[in-house]
Parts: structure tokens; sequence; C-alpha cells
């Protein structure tokens, strides 16, 4: 399954890099949602995380990446839009 990521915190909206990076320093807990497509059947997974590394690599006239581990911090809710 291809699955999009989109980290959302409280307010329900996506987030940046540069969010990601925040929240890794200031300890942040943040909730990871994996969806599956947009249409009926979708189905969407959720968990609550908090950032346990994030690294950023800009090599010269590359296009930056980053990457991130998180460590769950309870149980992965699953939903299905219907």
């Amino acid at each position: 399954m291809n699955a999009d990521s989109i980290l959302y915190d409280s307010s329900s909206k996506a987030k940046t890099m540069m969010d990601i990076y925040n929240y890794w320093v200031a300890g942040n807990d943040v909730t990871i949602r994996f969806e599956s497509g947009s249409a009926t059947g979708t189905q969407i997974y959720s968990a609550s995380c908090k950032f346990t590394s994030v690294e950023i690599t800009a090599q010269a006239e590359e296009n930056v990446t980053f990457s991130f581990t998180a460590n769950s911090n309870g149980s992965i809710s699953k939903t299905v839009v219907s």
C-alpha cells in the first residue's frame, strides 16, 4: 500500500520540516497519520509520537532532504472512511 504520511498537532494542521525540528527540540508530542488514499474505503492510521531524532541533509547543488525517527506513546488507531 502506498501511504501518505501527514503530521498533525492538536490544531490538526499539517506540519513543515521546521515544525518537525522544533517539536523534536522541544520534546513535544505529535500525531502521525498515515492514509492509503482519499476516497471511501481509505484506511487511516494515527498514533501519538515523540521524535527521537531528526536529520537534515543539504549537499551543495542538491535537494534538501530530511528524515526523522519517532517512538509511539501508545496504541495506533485505525479508521476507515465511509
